[in-house]
């Protein structure tokens, strides 16, 4: 249960800063659509004669840019699947999995292993952490790409780990 959450709260991770970078280059693209859009109605009138006899193309391209920035700030309105919401969604997800992560690994080292605690008092404690992993799975998925990742990092980080001991374990059988 402890392996499984870490490496749902690394999916999340992962599947936030993608949306989170996502997020970023609409803002921006979404700036710069805006002040275009902005400088359109302005720039139109004014000079509307000169430049649409020199330039028609421009005066069209500006006019349109004014008609999507208008269309960007009505009729676009805050969705669940928007890349600013995921971002914060996933983000969030991930700490709540830190977070029951590491009251599994209390539960595991503390209560399992005392022989003081009932059987019973563990059950219901088993219980109550497999609800919270329900509710904190309930409120989004994670992305099977982020998954996959994620869960490749962490077998390619033990493996390392694991060879490394093997190595040190190598220089200690020689040096003796």
């Amino acid at each position: 249960m402890q392996y499984r959450l870490a490496v749902t709260a690394k999916a999340h991770y992962k599947s936030s800063e993608r949306y989170g970078n996502t997020n970023n280059i609409l803002q921006k693209l979404s700036s710069v659509t805006g002040i275009l859009g902005s400088i359109g109605p302005v720039y139109i009138p004014l000079t509307w004669k000169s430049i649409g006899v020199k330039y028609p193309l421009r005066t069209s391209i500006m006019g349109s840019l004014s008609v999507v920035s208008l269309v960007f700030t009505v009729a676009v309105k805050t969705k669940f699947h928007s890349a600013a919401t995921l971002h914060q969604l996933h983000f969030h997800a991930g700490n709540d999995c830190r977070y029951l992560q590491r009251q599994v690994q209390f539960f595991a080292e503390t209560d399992l292993w005392n022989p003081k605690v009932p059987w019973a008092t563990l059950a219901t404690n088993y219980l109550k952490l497999l609800e919270t992993q329900k509710a904190v799975n309930s409120h989004i998925q994670t992305e099977e790409w982020a998954y996959r990742a994620a869960l490749d990092k962490m077998e390619k980080r033990e493996k390392e780990k694991r060879q490394k001991e093997r190595e040190k374990q190598a220089e200690m059988d020689q040096l003796s």
